[in-house]
């Protein structure tokens, strides 16, 4: 089954979106290191402002696979390998949490949700975000919510601290991570001094230090950014300006993170009603489907909603609740200062928050009626196929088949701007 997922989830990548000029600016990264052997100072663009990301992170996970094999598949196969080994954490750790969830149930979903197939298959950086935001919050949960620990504190608190300097070269929505890492050293500092005398003693500061362990080791791909003086650019802070046009956006923030974790299919088909209905058209099959797992979606938008005025549950379940309302506050208030609306994709860190709150609900409903498990397992079949069909849809008409002939000259010559110019060439600074 796991081999059979994998293999779904990189013919989905492979057959994604490659020329919109996100994707392909974030390919040209990888392949301008390649090609040029230029260290790639600076990571992904923001377009908003004509400023980059600092770090080499971003470039080198792009461009090290063609190092291994110089073909246009490289980064996509690679990308597939590393989210699946962090989604495998998740459904793994789910089911441990949740022993009566069906475990098919739960890896399969996991691996085929709209937002953790949708991003995670295809090269762009979102993608690459949730490679480390998975274990940032399973080592968050091993932490704050406390229960029959799966990893030991000094273990999750470098996780963290190492997940944070990753993104931060990835993504400008590292920041909504520092607030879980204070969460995560306070509540593990306040259990080190309750502990009795002879394990207390000494305990906090190797705690802090394990964060501060992961941290630098995250920022070994930065450093060299800010050790030299070759690359000059404008700097991100550029993204930060008060924002007020955001102050009414609290239930947007709030339905756009809960669909994380549900069917949104809104998106998921096209990000316009003339692209959504393009893929209709040329698969009518898939209205059904598309009918009912919309159905779904807004089921669970009221489900999730509802958790938050649940009375009983357990302690776990009780911080969790919290912190996932405080994060939805703390997100809705980070947008009055950013120069975006909360596009989702702005803030998909927060995918594995979202995914772990659900199962919670579910373990609540399911618990009330077996009915609802057979409409959640018949609802995840449905939305298997419906993913099978826009990977069809998309091969045709957005994939890197259209022109792999260019991509494969780019590579063999040595040349990268036969596929693209970045767009740090035509601002006249930057990588």
């Amino acid at each position: 089954m796991l081999a059979g997922l994998f293999a779904f989830r990189l013919a989905y990548g492979l057959a994604s979106e490659f020329w919109f000029d996100d994707e392909l600016q974030i390919y040209l990264l990888g392949l301008k290191w390649f090609t040029t052997g230029a260290w790639p100072y600076l990571g992904p663009d923001v377009v908003y402002t004509h400023t980059q990301i600092p770090g080499a992170l971003q470039g080198l996970l792009v461009g090290l696979p063609f190092f291994v094999a110089p073909v246009p598949e490289a980064p996509t196969v690679f990308l597939n390998a590393l989210t699946f080994a962090s989604l495998s954490l998740l459904a793994w750790y789910v089911c441990r949490r949740f022993p009566g969830m069906p475990r098919w149930l739960v890896w399969t979903w996991v691996m085929t949700a709209p937002w953790t197939i949708n991003y995670g298959t295809r090269v762009v950086n979102p993608s690459y975000v949730l490679v480390f935001s998975v274990p940032f919050f399973v080592a968050f949960f091993e932490t704050f919510l406390g229960g029959n620990r799966l990893l030991g504190r000094r273990t999750s608190l470098l996780l963290m601290g190492l997940a944070t300097t990753c993104i931060m070269q990835l993504h400008l929505s590292w920041v909504l991570l520092v607030p879980f890492a204070l969460l995560a050293l306070g509540s593990a500092a306040r259990e080190a001094r309750g502990s009795a005398a002879r394990e207390a003693r000494g305990h906090v500061a190797p705690l802090v230090a394990s964060y501060g362990l992961g941290l630098f080791l995250g920022a070994v791909t930065l450093l060299p950014t800010f050790l030299q003086d070759a690359v000059r650019t404008p700097s991100t802070t550029a993204n930060v300006t008060l924002n007020a046009d955001n102050l009414g956006n609290l239930l947007l923030v709030l339905g756009r993170f809960f669909l994380f974790a549900g069917f949104d299919v809104y998106l998921w088909l096209g990000h316009s009603g003339v692209a959504r209905g393009e893929v209709l058209v040329e698969l009518p099959w898939m209205v059904p489907l598309v009918v009912f797992l919309s159905a779904v979606g807004c089921l669970q938008l009221v489900l999730f909603t509802a958790g938050f005025f649940r009375r009983d549950g357990s302690r776990e379940w009780h911080r969790l609740a919290w912190v996932t309302l405080g994060t939805v506050l703390m997100t809705w208030v980070a947008f009055f200062f950013s120069v975006k609306e909360p596009s989702p994709h702005t803030f998909c860190i927060l995918l594995p928050l979202a995914m772990f709150y659900s199962f919670h609900c579910y373990e609540w409903l399911f618990a009330k009626s077996r009915r609802w498990l057979i409409v959640f397992e018949a609802a995840v079949v449905c939305g298997f196929l419906t993913a099978g069909g826009l990977g069809l849809h998309n091969l045709r008409h957005h994939s890197l088949y259209l022109d792999r002939a260019r991509v494969e000259r780019a590579i063999a010559e040595g040349d990268h701007t036969q596929l693209g110019v970045r767009r740090a060439d035509l601002w006249g600074y930057g990588y």
